[in-house]
């Protein structure tokens, strides 16, 4: 058997000045769970010129026949120093960009502004900024167009890759909800129209750049995808969990109340394996964000539409799975792997990449630990059946 040996190649730059000999070991951490990406670098020893939100990019990888290399995979801001007294040791603690949309608070208040100039009142004040059209044009927009014109408040619009919505115009009908309210973040706002938008997820990926993307609850089976098989990429401490706990198979959808009752809508389908004796388990969804009850009632959002995803999200049994590997790819989160493995639940699917842990440790080990999630494949019947899987050849052993 040929012995494969890649050695870890990295570079760490804070306010410019590499610190890469100093590195003892690091750790970074992506996900659409997360949104806001986290770094922690220790070192033996910090070199002057490093203050507080002072850019922190971290490149690494392997060099070895077919590895990425020496990747950039973080790009953000220090946010905190810790010292350890033995060994000695600093740590820096960084987060990705999408933190400065968690600390922006929004910067006016229409409403106090009408109380101080009560002459310029109309006929709708908001307690923050009125975000029912474009504060700067007033034009009607989409939940992309919002979410990319809060990023921007924030300082982000350089690190946007791409900011995907339903392409519906928002704030026809529940105008007085589209409230960028006062005490709110920008990403708090953000996460309110994520919480009913149809799967859309804004979070961060590589190298400080930021998605919104669809990630649940069906996985497409994509070229771009990396395959992650057994016997070659996983290392042997991979878990894997198929669960119903969360399965539903109704869904009740409230959403904005004009004075005359919410407009509501209720799906149902079959339970992929109920609890003894109960026939209907609900899931429950609010938000004054959807403002019609039926698809074609208006321009924006439905309790109808919403409904239909979020019962497409919980009635499935879902595949998570936790898997290290020593593959330097520059995983993407809200990207895809297929995941091969017989030992392992017999999963053969494609699943979404949740979360990413990057390490590489005081040996100079480089660990990619993958979080995959999915609805199983086997309960959408677009995968082969159960017990047609094989080991990679190098495997299997000769009688």
């Amino acid at each position: 058997m040929t012995t494969r040996i890649d050695r870890t190649v990295l570079t760490v730059t804070a306010n410019g000045i590499d610190c890469s000999a100093y590195v003892a070991s690091l750790r970074l951490r992506f996900g659409y769970d997360l949104r806001v990406s986290e770094a922690e670098v220790d070192l033996y020893d910090l070199p002057a010129g490093i203050d507080y939100w002072d850019t922190l990019v971290v490149s690494c990888g392997s060099t070895g026949t077919g590895t990425a290399g020496n990747v950039q995979r973080f790009n953000g801001y220090i946010t905190d120093v810790n010292y350890d007294l033995w060994p000695t040791t600093i740590r820096l603690e960084g987060r990705g960009p999408l933190v400065l949309a968690e600390r922006l608070r929004v910067p006016e208040d229409e409403e106090a502004e009408g109380l101080i100039n009560p002459i310029l009142v109309p006929d709708f004040e908001a307690p923050g900024i009125d975000m029912s059209v474009n504060p700067d044009t007033e034009a009607e927009w989409s939940d992309a167009d919002m979410v990319t014109w809060l990023l921007q408040k924030a300082g982000l619009g350089g690190r946007i890759a791409q900011i995907g919505g339903t392409g519906r115009i928002l704030g026809t009908e529940a105008i007085d909800q589209y409230v960028w309210r006062r005490g709110q973040s920008a990403l708090e706002f953000i996460e309110e129209l994520d919480n009913v938008c149809l799967g859309h997820r804004t979070f961060e990926g590589l190298a400080g750049r930021i998605y919104r993307l669809v990630t649940s609850p069906r996985v497409p089976f994509v070229d771009s995808r990396i395959d992650v098989t057994e016997g070659t990429h996983p290392l042997d401490s991979s878990r894997l969990n198929r669960g119903i706990k969360g399965a539903r198979n109704r869904v009740v959808v409230r959403g904005f109340d004009d004075g005359g009752g919410p407009v509501l809508f209720q799906a149902t389908c079959a339970h992929p394996a109920p609890p003894p004796g109960i026939s209907l388990e609900t899931e429950y969804l609010s938000s004054p964000l959807i403002e019609f009850e039926l698809i074609g009632d208006g321009d924006g959002l439905s309790c109808q539409e919403v409904a239909a995803w979020k019962l497409d999200e919980v009635r499935h049994a879902w595949i998570e799975a936790v898997v290290p590997v020593w593959m330097d790819n520059a995983f993407q989160v809200g990207g895809t792997a297929y995941l091969n493995s017989p030992h392992l639940g017999s999963v053969n699917q494609a699943l979404w990449i949740k979360h990413i842990d990057i390490e590489v440790g005081e040996d100079g080990s480089f660990t990619q630990t993958l979080t995959l999630r999915g609805a199983a494949a086997d309960a959408l019947r677009i995968a082969p059946v159960p017990g047609a899987f094989a080991l990679p050849s190098a495997l299997v052993v000769n009688p």
